[in-house]
């Protein structure tokens, strides 16, 4: 018996590879690219240690054929890889307020309208604060 050969005529080639049970991922990261109206809540933090938040707007940039993620964030830029299925970690930024270091790293998720993210603080001496607190906003326009 003899079947006719298969045709996938204008079908995306994220839909084949979906329709074969394979992983896709958006074709465009530098959608992110943009302003997120980013709120800031406070997740935890270690006894005795505070930290007060503020919401501020997030600018995303994408750069290196959309492998480099830039956050800037209250007058803090960060940078870091962005994966393919958009989540990123940037490196450890050190940054100091008024006389106190803090050690900071993000971690997060882009969506096609929002921005997703915990950021971990580590500052102080004996004994040191660790907080976390998360961003989470949509994107502007």
């Amino acid at each position: 018996m003899r079947f006719p050969p298969l045709r996938l005529l204008g079908i995306a080639a994220g839909t084949v590879a979906l329709l074969a049970g394979a992983k896709t991922y958006p074709i465009d990261p530098t959608s992110v690219a943009g302003t997120y109206d980013t709120q800031v809540t406070v997740v935890s933090a270690s006894a005795g240690c505070s930290l007060p938040v503020e919401k501020n707007p997030t600018v995303v940039e994408t750069s290196n054929n959309n492998t480099v993620v830039t956050l800037r964030h209250a007058g803090t830029t960060y940078g870091g890889a962005l994966r393919p299925d958009l989540s990123f970690t940037t490196q450890t930024r050190t940054v100091v307020v008024n006389g106190v270091s803090y050690a900071m790293v993000v971690s997060g998720q882009f969506t096609k309208a929002a921005l997703d993210a915990k950021v971990t603080l580590d500052y102080g001496t004996a004994p040191a604060c660790h907080v976390v607190v998360r961003w989470v906003g949509p994107k502007q326009g």
